[in-house]
């Protein structure tokens, strides 16, 4: 099982960031000779096939069905769209 922190993003400084994770979920950052921040909260994510933007996919599929009637065409463009949707959280058994 893996954790997200909600409300944290990717450092892009030169330093690492040092964070502490505690049992309710509260991250807190913290930064030498400076107080704690709470930054986010952290959250289990479940076992899970490939998480992808469903977003994404709702708006390629709206798109692609604006092109045909054909329920065959519809079929095999949402099994396509399926297959080409971008990964975000790839698989985790």
């Amino acid at each position: 099982m893996s954790i997200l922190i909600r409300g944290m993003e990717m450092p892009t400084g030169e330093r690492p960031v040092h964070i502490e994770i505690h049992r309710d979920g509260t991250v807190l950052q913290w930064k030498f000779n400076e107080s704690d921040e709470i930054i986010g909260t952290a959250v289990e994510v479940p076992p899970h096939g490939d998480l992808i933007d469903k977003k994404n996919l709702s708006d390629d599929l709206q798109r692609r069905w604006n092109v045909s009637d054909d329920q065959d065409f519809c079929n095999k463009e949402v099994w396509h769209a399926l297959e080409e949707a971008p990964t975000i959280i790839e698989r985790e058994d």
